[in-house]
């Protein structure tokens, strides 16, 4: 059988199973003072309102060509990853952390879709120093994070 039907159908079995399962209450979840703080920091607004949601992840294959898909409580898409070979690093990119991240290898590559567009991921190391790169499709660097 198609592996791509195989993973639809599975796919179409968790949101069904998620949306038709009956509504438990949730416990309270307790955010840290310091989440709060850093969170009052970063949108200049004291005591926000913060909303915690439950997001389902769905994994498909293995290795490259693995595929993630998460979804929010209600069954909607968040967002979609997909693993790809290290070797289909696009130039610009890979010319851009050469430049800029010398002596580090490309580890892992990713592109993710959501509503706020389409990414490349990228883990890069040196020795045990890891970070995790985030670039557009121009190939401009968005985000770098120590992994």
């Amino acid at each position: 059988m198609n592996p791509k039907i195989i993973a639809s159908a599975f796919i179409f079995f968790l949101i069904c199973t998620f949306s038709c399962a009956p509504k438990t209450e949730k416990a309270e979840v307790v955010i840290p003072e310091e989440i709060k703080q850093k969170i009052s920091t970063t949108i200049g607004t004291e005591a926000p309102e913060i909303k915690i949601k439950n997001y389902y992840a769905v994994e498909v294959g293995d290795g490259p060509g693995e595929k993630e898909y998460l979804f929010n409580d209600e069954g909607n898409l968040i967002y979609s990853k997909i693993e790809l070979e290290t070797r289909e690093v696009p130039e610009y990119i890979k010319t851009t952390v050469e430049e800029k991240f010398k002596d580090f290898t490309i580890d892992e590559l990713e592109v993710i879709e959501s509503d706020y567009g389409t990414f490349y991921e990228l883990e890069i190391k040196k020795g045990e120093e890891e970070l995790e790169l985030t670039f557009d499709l121009d190939g401009n660097l968005l985000r770098s994070v120590e992994d």
